[in-house]
């Protein structure tokens, strides 16, 4: 109970209630501080369906002592038979103490194709992959409403790291189901050519489902 008090209080020290809180307006994610974003999702068939803001703390890896991590997430998404088939959705993450390694994608396995581009004159990382377990507190957001996800989906995600001391970093993940293919996505190296086809058309699609202003 104690340690709970203790984490709501530094919650309120270090996050504070000045920054204006995360808005959806019109399909668009407003966030004027912490971080700067303006997210548009421009394909009509992805429709706001969820959000969830959780805390925790973390032990540190490497060290001695922990911090209290905030995570929020925003899921824009095309529901068929209560099924996710497409979504967008945006993870905001910020830490009290601490950084975030330098490198959004380190920790992502099946990495299909990664590197930095530049949106907006900023350079943004990107990471394309594919997965069969999905963020906790993204499957933790779609259930919460009733809906459910399938078993593999590709993901184009676009990510940058903000903040002092680089302690927030944000992701925006465009992600459709796979789950009828019977061809495995873990061995980029082996696609067949339906799946190289298949990988160009959804970059193209995540191209256009959402700008960040």
């Amino acid at each position: 109970m104690i340690k709970r008090i203790l984490i709501c209080l530094s919650l309120f020290i270090i996050f504070g209630c000045a920054v204006p809180p995360i808005e959806i307006q019109n399909n668009t994610l407003i966030s004027e501080q912490l971080p700067n974003l303006n997210v548009v999702i421009k394909d009509k068939r992805l429709q706001f369906i969820s959000e969830k803001k959780e805390t925790k703390y973390i032990n540190y890896r490497d060290a001695e002592g922990g911090a209290i991590i905030e995570n929020q997430v925003f899921i824009f998404a095309e529901i068929e038979d209560k099924y996710v088939k497409r979504a967008v959705y945006i993870w905001i993450s910020k830490t009290s103490s601490g950084a975030w390694p330098s490198d959004i994608y380190g920790d992502v396995n099946f990495k299909i194709d990664h590197g930095v581009k530049k949106i907006g004159g900023e350079n943004y990382q990107f990471c394309t992959f594919f997965y069969d377990k999905i963020l906790k507190d993204v499957k933790n957001a779609i259930y919460d409403k009733g809906y459910l996800l399938e078993d593999v989906y590709l993901a184009h995600s676009i990510g940058k790291i903000f903040g002092i001391d680089n302690s927030g970093k944000y992701h925006i993940d465009y992600i459709e189901s796979v789950s009828g293919m019977e061809e495995k996505w873990d061995k980029p190296e082996k696609f067949t050519m339906q799946q190289k086809e298949r990988l160009q058309k959804f970059v193209a699609e995540a191209n256009l489902a959402f700008k960040i202003n």
